[in-house]
């Protein structure tokens, strides 16, 4: 994974927005990251674990955390990361939660977190995730690394790894569990011990269900012994093995079939008793039926002339039925003929005078006449009743039309009005816009004229700050010529101690050519000089005159861009300028901006003016097709007076009511005829069926038939008890016919005495039953019981080996056995090995390979480090390392622990090709220093980007300032500069 550009905006301690491009970085290899401390030099590396993750390191993980308290309210925060992995290159983009102002009214809303990851393809993207959680776990796939890993790995933290290198056995677990997660360990041998108790208690659980089955089976053995064996022993059961109580239920077994034929002969004894109960119950139900029978007929008989009597008298009673009722159908009929005769004359009364009233006398014949001569007068009326209607309505509808006119009018004046003034305001819309025009058309010339002003003072204030970085650079070119010569002077002088140092017994020379050496010659003040001293020296002078060519060139190219202004006031001169250009600028934007709105206003304007015109028009349509229908109307309106001249309104209103009067009684007039036609003819007709039915029943007259009526009810009644009579002589009779021919014995069975007998032989045969089963199902019982008790047994064989082991696993994992050292103090010891391998990598080329780091391993799985010094032979506290040795070899533990992360420990396969190390430079002596910074020249040796993150003053004249935190003038945050 490699970091290509981060972006900030309002982000921790920067309130605007910071660009860091560290693929223009990558080139130094090896650069400072300086700056005030707690300005936010570590922020920017906080930046990239929260795009990639969402989270800060460390205490700030609050996501409200990530915004500047110093940016505005209005702004946006967010952290925008381009990274590449394995040739790919992809951009996090990520927003967190945050109270923004309301863009309407007062107070503020709260923006929820966003985030997105796209793949970048050229200029082209590829979405690949637009949600917080699944950024996240996209990232997480892509770098390989979750956020902790991720720190551990890219950016190593300020004395961790000086903790880990020195401190006791107690203290580095505690750091060891932080970061290899030694919680994990512990929850294996929880985990362990709950799944020993859980065998544990499933032991306990065989062992009680073994007890149970075997509880079960001697429980039923002895009950089906007890029944089935003259000699029940329960004592003698339960002392049998398994073996002896398989044997006992097959013998068991083998008796059941004695036991059932046994069983069988009672139930035979039983079945014969109750067939024979059953044949003298059958006897002795007929017996009782037949006398019951010969009772119930003298009875019966007993009643025959009553029932004969009551019959006679409702056969009479319902013979004289008919008759009366005809008799009162009669009377009714001649009092309806009465009624409707009556009525009739009423009614004829009645249309006479109404016919008469209205000037028209008709003899009254039929109803057919009387509803011609009523219609005849209703159509007069109703006649001169539509010519008034006529005349009234016409002359409402020219009313209503006449006001339509008039409305019409006024609204039509009103449209040619607003016509006029939308004209004007076009007039007025087109001398604006002749007053724009030349301003807004010298836009682009002005914007030119700024644009070129904002690039001379930029120009000019980076020619300002490539003037002070050539002075800087000049500055380090003579320190590293002075260096340079003060080592060559250094290497002449001691050239001679330098080749002595060399010399071996028996080996020429390669001065003299002598084989003996006597007195070789020494460095009479310190260590001599050797020729790659002398190359670094020369190299760190070339890359010293390198930089300040560069600065040179730098500087020439922009005064040679600025030319004779190179060295004007920058302020004075090209301020005053850029103030003119913007001021000419702005008026040319408002009067571009003031012509496209009148343009849109005369566009707008038109199309209203298009509008009314169209509306003025269609108005006009209608106030000339109003008034032709208003002349229409009149013209109507004199045609209906004509038609209902010499008609008196009065005289209509009052015949109208004379008609209604005539329509009211006229109307009952047809059915009166009818009705009293109809009354008459059933009058007559039932008189006539009346004499008849008196003739054919024998009736003198009508008050015989009255005389022989009963009540309906009492006419069923009696008639109902004669039928019921009949059916029970009928049935009784049969029955008796019917016991005859079963056969009825003389003299009843004893059915008591045989019901005695079947209710001893049913006692032992449900005594012999119940025995039978109860031992049958304790047989069955026991032998299910045996089953299930070695199933279990065979079931479980194992559990036993299976709960010694876990033990074993247990005790072993937890330091009580074995080697007695716990689980996870054992698997940090495996890891402290890994990182340190990994470590001594690095070390050997730190050290020339004088210093390897080795575990102390000790009973408890010993977390010491000590340091080999291969120069003795010996192994070292690394306390005793001086200051700069002790940072390479702190250094070296943060490499290895990278290595295993980002490998070895999670094997991703990643390679991570940026690393900064954030360690603390200001504790080191000025020769430690030299140590530390030749400790990150090798690791940038091996390929990586490395940043040093620092501020001190020293490391900054060594290295270079890649990246620099400077605080904002008025102390509200920082703003980053980056030198590539």
């Amino acid at each position: 994974m490699k970091p290509i550009r981060l972006e900030l905006r309002s982000f921790g301690s920067y309130p605007g927005t910071e660009v860091v491009d560290f693929e223009a970085l990558s080139k130094r290899g090896l650069f400072a990251v300086t700056g005030p401390t707690g300005s936010g030099k570590t922020m920017i590396f906080d930046a990239m674990v929260y795009a990639l993750y969402g989270v800060l390191p460390g205490q700030r993980q609050g996501d409200g955390e990530a915004r500047s308290h110093h940016a505005p309210s209005d702004a946006e925060t967010s952290v925008t990361l381009d990274f590449e992995v394995d040739g790919a290159r992809y951009r996090v983009h990520r927003q967190p939660m945050w109270q923004r102002p309301k863009k309407k009214g007062e107070g503020t809303t709260l923006q929820p977190a966003k985030a997105t990851l796209v793949r970048l393809n050229g200029s082209a993207t590829e979405p690949l995730a637009t949600s917080a959680s699944e950024c996240g776990r996209r990232c997480r796939e892509l770098v390989g690394l979750d956020a902790l890993e991720f720190q551990r790995v890219v950016l190593l933290p300020q004395g961790e790894f000086n903790k880990v290198l020195l401190a006791s056995d107690d203290d580095r677990e505690k750091l060891l569990r932080d970061l290899f997660g030694g919680e994990l360990y512990e929850r294996a041998v929880t985990w362990l011990k709950e799944h020993v108790k859980g065998l544990e208690d499933e032991a306990r659980q065989v062992d009680a269900d073994l007890r149970h089955h075997r509880a079960n089976a001697v429980v039923a053995l002895a009950a089906a012994s007890a029944a089935w064996k003259e000699e029940a022993d329960p004592a003698r059961i339960e002392g049998l093995d398994n073996d002896a109580l398989v044997r006992e239920v097959e013998e068991l077994e083998a008796a059941r079939a004695g036991r059932r034929q046994a069983l069988d002969a009672v139930r035979r004894k039983a079945l014969e008793v109750t067939q024979r109960k059953s044949v003298a119950d059958e006897a002795a139900r007929r017996f009782d039926d037949a006398e019951a029978a010969r009772r119930s007929l003298a009875a019966l008989d007993a009643q025959r002339e009553d029932v004969a009597a009551a019959r006679a008298e409702a056969e009479a009673s319902r013979r004289a039925r008919p008759v009366a009722r005809l008799g009162e159908h009669a009377e009714g009929a001649e009092q309806r003929a009465v009624v409707a005769r009556r009525q009739r004359a009423e009614t004829e009364h009645a249309v006479t005078a109404g016919l008469v009233a209205l000037g028209t006398s008709l003899p009254l014949v039929d109803p057919a006449r009387v509803a011609a001569a009523v219609q005849d007068v209703t159509q007069r009326v109703e006649a001169e009743q539509r010519a008034l209607a006529d005349v009234e309505a016409a002359d409402r509808k020219l009313e209503r039309s006449s006001g339509e006119l008039t409305a019409a009018k006024a609204v039509h004046e009103g449209l040619v009005a607003s016509a006029g003034a939308i004209r004007t305001e076009l007039a007025s819309l087109a001398s604006k816009i002749a007053e724009l025009q030349p301003l807004a058309a010298v836009l682009p010339e002005r914007r030119a004229a700024f644009e070129r002003a904002t690039r001379r003072i930029d120009t000019r204030s980076r020619l300002a700050e490539a003037a002070a970085q050539l002075e800087g650079a000049e500055a380090r070119e003579a320190r590293a010529r002075g260096a340079y010569e003060r080592t060559m002077a250094r290497f002449v002088e001691t050239q001679a101690p330098r080749l002595a140092a060399g010399l071996e017994a028996g080996v020429p020379c390669p001065v003299c050519g002598s084989t003996e050496h006597p007195s070789p010659a020494r460095a009479s003040d310190g260590k001599p000089v050797d020729h790659e001293e002398v190359d670094r020296a020369r190299q760190a002078w070339s890359k010293a005159t390198a930089a300040t060519e560069q600065a040179r060139a730098s500087v020439g190219a922009l005064r040679s861009e600025l030319g004779d202004e190179a060295d004007l006031g920058i302020i004075e001169v090209f301020g005053a300028a850029l103030e003119v250009a913007r001021g000419r600028l702005e008026e040319a934007e408002r009067a571009s901006e003031d012509l496209a709105v009148a343009r849109r206003a005369v566009v707008e304007r038109g199309q209203a003016l298009s509008e009314a015109t169209e509306r003025e028009r269609r108005k006009a349509q209608g106030v000339a097709a109003l008034e032709e229908r208003v002349r229409g109307e009149r013209a109507a309106l004199e045609a209906a007076t004509e038609r209902a001249r010499g008609i008196d309104p009065k005289a209509v209103e009052e015949r109208t009511s004379g008609v209604r009067a005539l329509k009211l009684a006229s109307a009952g007039y047809g059915e009166a005829y009818d009705l009293s036609n109809r009354a008459e003819s059933e009058h007559e007709a039932l008189g006539a069926q009346l004499l008849e039915a008196l003739v054919s029943q024998g009736y003198a007259a009508l008050e015989d038939a009255r005389r022989l009526l009963t009540s309906e009810e009492s006419e069923r009644q009696a008639l109902e008890r004669f039928r019921a009579w009949e059916s029970g002589v009928a049935e009784q009779g049969t029955r008796l016919r019917q016991l005859q021919e079963q056969g009825v014995p003389e003299a009843r069975p004893d059915v008591e005495a045989l019901a005695g007998d079947l209710a001893r032989a049913a006692a032992r045969a449900n005594e012999a039953e119940r025995t039978f089963t109860t031992a049958s199902n304790a047989v069955d019982a026991a032998r299910a019981a045996m089953q299930a008790l070695l199933e279990r047994t065979s079931q479980t064989a194992g559990l036993r080996d299976r709960l010694d082991t876990a033990r074993l696993v247990f005790k072993t994992c937890n330091g009580e056995a074995g080697i007695k050292v716990k689980l996870d103090r054992w698997v940090l010891g495996g890891e402290l090995d890994r990182v340190t391998r990994a470590a001594n990598v690095y070390l050997a080329r730190m050290t020339t390979s004088r210093y390897r780091l080795e575990r102390v391993k000790g009973n408890r799985g010993g977390l010491s480090l000590e340091a080999f010094d291969a120069h003795t032979g010996r192994a070292r506290s690394p306390a005793s390392l001086s200051g700069g040795e002790q940072f390479q070899a702190s250094l070296a533990l943060a490499l290895g622990l990278a290595d295993v992360v980002s490998q070895g420990g999670l094997a991703s396969g990643k390679r991570f090709e940026a690393l900064f190390v954030d360690e603390g430079f200001g504790s080191l002596d000025p020769d430690t220093l030299d140590e530390a910074i030749y400790a990150l020249s090798m690791l940038q040796a091996t390929g990586r980007v490395v940043g040093a993150i620092t501020h001190v003053e020293a490391m900054k004249e060594r290295l270079h300032v890649g990246i620099e935190v400077r605080r904002l003038g008025d102390g509200k945050g920082s703003t980053l500069v980056v030198n590539p």
